[in-house]
Order: C-alpha cells, then structure tokens, then sequence
C-alpha cells in the first residue's frame, strides 16, 4: 500500500511537451512508477481506495484556555479517528477488499463503490489558467457600478446585492481592497468561518492594518477540515497587528459578516457586508450565497455591537442581552423570531390569506418541534416553496 499525500504536493502535475500541455493525475504517476520503487515483484494492477474517519475534534463546550493549542494538538491525532466509509475501485478483486477491510477493522463502516479515482472534490483546483479553458462568460453577470466611483460612495445611496457564483465576487475583493486604502476608513471588524488558503481578503486585511487602520477579526477555529488554515491566516494577521479574537467555547459564530467604519466630516459613517457564504473567493465560484452591501445604520449599529459582544469571548447570560429588531442572531433572537414568523404563515393560510415560506437552507436539523410544523397540519392549506 502507498498513501497517496495531499497535504503539500497537487493532486494534478502540468508539464509542456512539444509545444503540447498535459495535466496528469499524481496518482497515475505513482501507478506508473511503482514497479521501479517497489523492492519485491509486484503484480501489474494496482487500485486505489479511500478510508473516511471521523474528523469532529473533541473540543469540551466549557473549555477554559487556549482553544487555539487545544485545536493544534488535536489536528496531529485526527487522521485516527474512527473510520465511517471505505470507497474503493469497483475493478478491486474481492478477495484484496474484504483484506483491507480485516486490515483496517472495517467492518463496521460503509463500504461503497467509487471510481478509479477518489476524492474529486480536488478536480476544482485543476490547473487551468489557459483562457481556452476559462470561459470568460462564466460568471455571466458582473455587477455594473460606476468604475470612477469608490464603492464605498456609491453604498451610500445605494445597497448591493450579490449572488454566487452566478455574478463576479470580484465585488466583494474591491470592498476590501478599498477599505484597506480609504483614508476615512478607521476600523475594519470581520468574522472569518474559512478562509481561502491565498486569500486576497486576508491580504487587504493585513494591508489595512500596515496601513494604520484598527482591523478586528473574529477567526472560528472550529470550522471542520479548516482548522489548521484558519490557525496559520490568523498567525500572520496577528503578526502584521491585527487584533485577533478567537471561538467563543461553546458555540460556534457562523455569521459571515463585515463592518467598517469612517469618519466623515467628524461624523461616524458605517458600511458592511451580511453574507450567508464565506469570505472565501475560491469557494464563491461554485457554492450559490448572497451577499449584502450595504450602509444602512440601523442594521450596522446592531452589526457593531454584536461585534462588542464577539470580543467578551462568552455566551449570553440571557436571550435578551443585546437587543436586536435589524438582525436574527442565534443565542438571543433567531429562533424565536423564526418560528413567530412561521406560525404567522400558518394563521394566515388558516384565515384564508395568502401563505407562503421561502427558505434557503445549509442544512436543517428535524426535531418534534419542526415535526409538528411539517407533519401534523393538514398540508393541503398551505404552500411551500423552496
């Protein structure tokens, strides 16, 4: 058995031959090169296979410390976690299966056909630069704000909507890269779930904060399989004197939201982005998100002071600790405000007025509570669209 590493090398290798480019799999190299590697005679086949194991990170909800060191020494032991799947070549023999799954002590997992090749959630990072193989259409719409204008004075009179992947996040890097340079830009406050491994965002950060800005960052380090990235990202802003904050124990913040203020003629003026994607501009071309750009105060006073809270690194000692009527903020608002406003469809689909819910979704947790929602009533009355 090889391992096939992908934690530093590509999974694809580019090389030019003859004026001709050819992009191959690392593991069709290590299939072709093992015969001259291999101390012993080996037989001509060879298949892969893919083991999944449990990745949480057993991070206890009241840990008093250092989370960040905690995470680290984690990270090192979580390649053993307990395996949960086995995907492997549909041309392996079987015998060669049921010895890995004896080998590995798989007998409790999945055990699922794949293809020659696994993990191919790495075919996003295929090496394609060449604009033959970048449809310049793609995305399709790009957001037209006028170019002589800052994009913070335009926000001013006007908000900005943004839809992933289906509009250019070139938008969002802008709003950045401007309040990195702005001289009316004071503070920049961000929250960061996952960031990018190159992440331009992050750069403009660092940029503001060489550029004597006050910048905050709240980095969740609990954001799974980005754990060991966020830690590095947050090692170099610290290091360029950003003012880092880190996961709150207990919880984690999964708001993708920014703030900045300015100062304008002595007054405070804010601007700020609520997003349901993270600043993430790999990830924003392919995961559909939407993003918010807005200055309107009400919605960023309140943004600030959840930012206030952030900072105290706790759980609210009560529901109505800060008061929000803008936002939905879990731990204080959001869940009583959403189940008032379903059960205020249901009274209006019972009194025969128009009803309808909208609802975009990462995932939802089913629970009696939202059985009751969706089961028990008589489903006829009512309309629901997703």
């Amino acid at each position: 058995m090889v391992n096939i590493p992908e934690d530093r090398p590509s999974r694809f290798v580019s090389i030019t031959h003859n004026q001709q480019r050819y992009i191959v799999f690392a593991d069709d190299i290590i299939r072709h090169f093992l015969p001259r590697y291999w101390q012993e005679e080996i037989s001509e086949k060879a298949y892969s296979f893919k083991i999944t194991r449990d990745a949480d990170l057993d991070l206890q909800d009241e840990f008093e410390g250092d989370l960040a060191e905690k995470i680290e020494k984690q990270l090192v032991s979580r390649d053993m976690g307990f395996a949960t799947r086995l995907l492997y070549d549909p041309a392996l023999p079987e015998n060669w299966l049921q010895g890995i799954i004896r080998l590995f002590g798989l007998t409790k997992a999945s055990i699922m056909q794949g293809g020659r090749y696994h993990n191919l959630k790495d075919l996003a990072q295929m090496p394609l630069s060449d604009a033959k193989y970048n449809n310049p259409a793609w995305p399709s719409a790009k957001k037209q704000l006028p170019s002589a204008t800052s994009l913070l004075e335009h926000l001013k009179y006007h908000d900005v909507l943004l839809n992933t992947p289906y509009e250019d996040y070139a938008c969002v890097l802008r709003f950045f890269n401007e309040a990195a340079t702005h001289p009316q830009v004071k503070e920049i406050w961000i929250t960061m779930y996952r960031i990018a491994g190159d992440s331009k965002i992050g750069s403009a950060l660092i940029t503001a904060a060489l550029n004597g800005k006050q910048v905050t960052v709240f980095v969740e380090l609990k954001a799974r399989f980005d754990e060991a990235n966020n830690l590095n990202w947050a090692r170099r802003m610290k290091a360029a004197g950003i003012r880092i904050v880190y996961s709150i124990p207990g919880l984690k913040v999964h708001a993708k939201v920014a703030l900045v203020k300015l100062q304008e003629r002595g007054q405070t003026r804010y601007a700020g982005i609520f997003a349901t994607g993270n600043f993430n501009e790999r990830t924003a071309r392919f995961y559909t998100d939407h993003v918010l750009m807005t200055t309107r105060p009400a919605m960023l006073k309140e943004l600030e002071s959840l930012f206030y809270f952030l900072t105290k690194r706790r759980k609210p000692d009560k529901p109505d600790e800060l008061k929000f009527g803008e936002l939905l903020v879990a731990q204080f608002n959001l869940a009583s405000r959403f189940k008032h406003l379903i059960n205020q469809e249901i009274e209006n689909a019972r009194a025969g007025r128009k009803a309808a819910i909208r609802i975009k979704l990462n995932n939802l947790e089913v629970t009696p509570a939202w059985l009751t929602y969706f089961i028990l009533l008589p489903t006829p009355a009512y309309k629901y669209s997703c």
